[in-house]
């Protein structure tokens, strides 16, 4: 019959206060037994542990629903034609979790005077704050040329998102 737990009688435990990791140490039929306890303070957080991720959508994406969760970062990368006067502009959040971290416009690489050349619009969003019950956010993005009268050329990018109570 095989023994499925050890027991170490306190008798032969030795217990070092002194250094920073506490080890138990004695023996049992003949085996060392070395112990090294981790207490509370020594242990990381699970979400310490977690690494942040990062979430990145692009035109494609648009119309989707998305959960995120409070380590998360959004990076919505969209094409852009800045040099043609069109920009992307986020509609208003007013009280929302989701808050804008950056935006960054990035032109194309190419030969100089060259107009219209596509580039990319990186819109980069955390969530912050605490809720008490998860909330729907209508994340939008509109891209128009703003010294146009009427909004007939705009697009509008958006998504669903989904932020859990904490």
């Amino acid at each position: 019959m095989k023994r499925l737990h050890h027991v170490v009688p306190l008798s032969l435990c030795l217990l070092t206060a002194t250094s920073t990791s506490p080890v138990m140490a004695g023996s049992l039929d003949g085996k060392r037994v070395d112990y090294t306890p981790q207490f509370p303070s020594q242990r990381q957080s699970k979400t310490a542990a977690r690494k942040p991720r990062v979430r990145t959508l692009t035109e494609s994406s648009n119309g989707l629903k998305v959960a995120m969760q409070r380590n998360e970062t959004l990076i919505v990368r969209l094409p852009d034609k800045a040099s043609t006067g069109s920009v992307w502009s986020l509609v208003a959040m007013p009280n929302s979790p989701l808050r804008l971290l950056s935006q960054t416009q990035r032109p194309a690489k190419v030969p100089a005077g060259f107009v219209g050349a596509p580039g990319v619009h990186e819109f980069k969003f955390a969530v912050s704050g605490r809720a008490s019950f998860a909330r729907t956010i209508y994340l939008k993005l509109l891209q128009l040329r703003p010294f146009e009268k009427g909004i007939g050329g705009a697009r509008l990018w958006e998504i669903k998102v989904i932020v859990p109570a904490s």
